[in-house]
C-alpha cells in the first residue's frame, strides 16, 4: 500500500475502535510459569475478566502492587468518570505493563513480568509471588493501532519489550512482512516462535561487558523491494530508543501514527525518577 492508503486505513482503523472504560480488577494469580532466564510468565484470573478485549495482545495494563504491610492491593475505583484513589497511606504501587494473551474461555491474562538483579516493586513481588495471591489490573489501553498496517514492519527491543513484541507478532497474518531485533542477555532467553515465514527474527546475545548490537542491526534493517509503506515499534532502554526512533522516523519519513517508540527504563533511574522524562519522549510530536 502506498502512503495515502495507509493513512486512511489508520483513520478507518482508530474511527472503528472505540474500547469501553473498565474499572480496576482485582485478579487471583493463578499459574506462574518462567520463560528463560529473565521473564516470568503470571497468569492471571477472575470473574472480572468477562468481556475483556479478545484482541488486546501488547495493549497497555495498569498493574496495582500490594504495599508490604498489605496481601492485596486497594484498589481505585471509578465515580461518576472519575478515578477516586484509596488514602495516602494504602495507595497501591502502579506500574505499566503489556498483554502478553488473554483467553476468553478461561478468563485469564497472561503478563509476563521481567527479572532484573536490582530491587524494585514489581519485580520483587514477581520473585515472591505465589499461586493464590492478589493483583490490581486497569485497562487494557494504549495508542491504537499499536501497530500501525504496512507493506514492512520494523520491531526492536531489550527484554522489557519482547513480551509486547512477540504478542505482535505471533498474532500478525501469515503474509505480513517483518523484521524483528530482541537483545537478551542470556543465551536461555531465546524463544521459539510460532510465526510466519515472512517474519525474519533476530536474536541478540549481549553480556554485561559486550556493547549493544540493537542499535545497529535495527537502524541496518534492509527494505524489502516491494515495500511502500514501513511501519515500527521499538521498545526498551531510553538511549537506544530515541536512537532508533530518531534515525527511523528521518530514514523512512515515518510519523508517530507509523512509528511508536516507548522506553521502558533508563539506566541508571528507577521508575519514580525516569517518570517524568519518559513522558517527554511519550509526548514528543513528529
Amino acid at each position: 500500500m502506498n502512503k495515502k492508503q495507509q493513512t486512511q486505513l489508520i483513520t478507518q482503523l482508530k474511527a472503528n475502535h472505540q474500547p469501553a472504560r473498565r474499572p480496576p480488577m482485582l485478579l487471583t494469580v493463578s499459574k506462574l510459569e518462567s520463560v528463560g532466564n529473565s521473564l516470568m510468565r503470571v497468569y492471571l484470573s477472575g470473574d472480572p475478566l468477562l468481556g475483556f478485549p479478545i484482541d488486546s495482545h501488547a495493549y497497555h495494563i495498569k498493574v496495582f502492587l500490594p504495599l508490604p504491610h498489605q496481601t492485596q492491593p486497594d484498589l481505585p475505583y471509578l465515580e461518576k468518570g472519575k478515578v477516586m484513589w484509596p488514602s495516602k497511606q494504602n495507595k497501591p504501587i502502579t506500574r505499566t505493563y503489556t498483554v502478553k494473551k488473554f483467553d476468553p474461555t478461561t478468563l485469564t491474562l497472561q503478563v509476563e513480568f521481567a527479572l532484573h538483579d536490582h530491587p524494585g516493586p514489581a519485580c520483587d513481588w514477581v520473585k515472591q509471588c505465589q499461586i493464590g495471591d492478589k493483583l490490581g489490573v486497569a485497562g487494557p489501553g494504549g495508542p491504537y493501532p499499536i501497530l500501525a498496517p504496512a507493506d514492512w514492519h520494523i520491531l526492536a527491543g531489550d527484554i522489557t519489550a519482547i513480551p509486547a513484541i512477540i504478542a505482535l507478532i505471533e498474532n500478525m497474518p501469515p503474509n505480513q512482512h517483518a523484521d524483528v531485533f530482541l537483545e537478551v542477555k542470556h543465551k536461555q532467553d531465546i524463544q521459539k516462535l510460532n510465526v510466519s515465514e515472512c517474519i525474519n527474527v533476530t536474536w541478540l546475545v549481549k553480556k554485561n561487558n559486550q556493547p549493544s548490537l540493537l542499535i545497529e542491526q535495527t537502524i541496518n534493517a534492509i527494505k524489502p523491494e516491494f515495500a511502500e509503506s514501513v511501519s515500527a515499534f521499538i521498545g526498551g532502554e531510553h538511549s537506544q530508543v530515541v536512537a532508533i526512533r530518531d534515525t527511523l522516523k528521518q530514514k523512512y519519513n515515518l510519523n508517530k501514527s507509523l512509528l511508536y517508540a516507548v522506553p521502558y527504563w533508563a539506566n541508571g533511574q528507577n521508575e519514580e525518577q525516569y517518570h517524568q522524562a519518559r513522558h517527554v519522549v511519550m509526548d514528543e510530536e513528529y
